[in-house]
């Protein structure tokens, strides 16, 4: 085993077609070798005093990771490169404060499940 910080409570891991692990915490993204030596790192840079928060992801996607970032019943997705640079956002859209389950599709897109705020439920929408 292999002791690293900062690490949060939360988070995801996922191993990574090149047989390494990828992970996200808090707003660290961690990449390590099958031995558990760090790779590189990467922080998520959100507007100071914004309370974006990564929750979602990481997704191995065609040439890189997709994760899901949340504000104030608003989301977006963002994408990091191989070396946990960051390459695109998404515009927001509405969601509730929970993450969206994320499925890499066979054509290569993602379908993303979340639930939108509504006068008094959720409803279920999809990406």
């Amino acid at each position: 085993g292999k002791v690293f910080e900062p690490f949060e409570s939360v988070g995801e891991l996922i191993i990574t077609e090149d047989n390494h692990y990828l992970g996200r915490s808090g707003f660290y993204h961690i990449k390590l070798n099958n031995q558990g030596n760090v790779l590189w790192s990467s922080t998520f840079r959100s507007e100071n005093g914004s309370g974006l928060y990564p929750v979602a992801g990481p997704l191995e996607v065609n040439n890189g990771y997709l994760f899901q970032a949340i504000h104030n019943n608003t989301a977006f997705f963002y994408k990091i490169d191989q070396n946990g640079r960051l390459l695109w956002k998404s515009e927001a859209f509405p969601a509730n404060n929970h993450p969206v389950n994320m499925t890499l599709l066979a054509d290569g897109n993602v379908l993303a499940t979340y639930s939108e705020p509504g006068m008094g439920e959720n409803f279920t929408c999809q990406l």
